[in-house]
């Protein structure tokens, strides 16, 4: 028996040379809705709810999505397809990543990413949507014999501020808490951390996605997508 896996990973780091923030209203205790836990040098905050299962978008929003992600994915070839040789990529990864990004989003940076990415909703909407398909693509490969497992994880710097309405948003719709890590008094420690999740969520088949060099103490937020797609067929593959 053969197996068939599919790695899709995207991974967006940000980082702010001239930002201002304080992350007391997260950090120093539990506010609200958002808790606190600490693992080890990780703290971890999460929106206190659990993802939404059910998300209330039509089919139609569904298909409405999903093709402004076609039309994003053919601006993204015909950009790619100017270089030579073979062409791999996962738009809907990219989407999907940029997307919980947009959530974060305000004013023109909202409006461009929007436009960029082809959304067809404002973000209320857009996000329900994403988890609704998000779902369905699970649904699709269980009852075709595939696992398909999706992880949505951000790291953040433990000094910088996180709205607990951003954590709520990305918690409901994507699953997704945030990890903080000391970005600026230890960078190097923190890109081992999350290398070790990623080789962890992976099954060891990404070993060292972050080179060395790229946290710096200026990096606020790193947001890792993957997709990992296993299936019982007439061949080993890592895509």
């Amino acid at each position: 028996m053969f197996t068939l896996c599919l790695i899709l990973f995207s991974t967006i780091i940000f980082s702010c040379i001239q930002c201002s923030g304080n992350s007391s209203e997260i950090t120093n205790a539990n506010n609200g809705n958002v808790n606190r836990q600490t693992q080890g040098s990780i703290t971890i905050i999460k929106y206190d709810t659990a993802r939404d299962t059910t998300p209330d978008v039509s089919d139609a929003d569904v298909a409405s999505l999903a093709a402004g992600n076609t039309e994003f994915a053919i601006d993204i070839y015909n950009k790619l397809s100017d270089s030579t040789g073979n062409i791999f990529f996962s738009p809907y990864s990219i989407s999907i990543a940029l997307a919980m990004t947009w959530g974060g989003a305000r004013n023109q940076t909202e409006t461009d990413m929007a436009t960029v990415l082809h959304f067809p909703f404002a973000q209320a909407t857009l996000h329900a949507a994403f988890n609704a398909l998000d779902l369905a693509l699970i649904r699709h490969a269980q009852s075709g014999g595939f696992d398909l497992h999706i992880v949505n994880q951000l790291w953040g710097e433990k000094t910088y501020t996180f709205l607990p309405d951003y954590l709520k948003l990305m918690q409901v719709n994507y699953g997704a808490g945030m990890y903080l890590l000391d970005f600026i008094g230890n960078p190097e420690p923190s890109r081992l951390v999350i290398n070790t999740w990623v080789s962890d969520s992976t099954n060891q088949k990404i070993t060292d996605l972050l080179p060395k060099g790229s946290i710096t103490g200026n990096t606020k937020l790193v947001l890792n997508k993957c997709h990992l797609l296993q299936s019982a067929m007439g061949g080993y593959f890592l895509l």
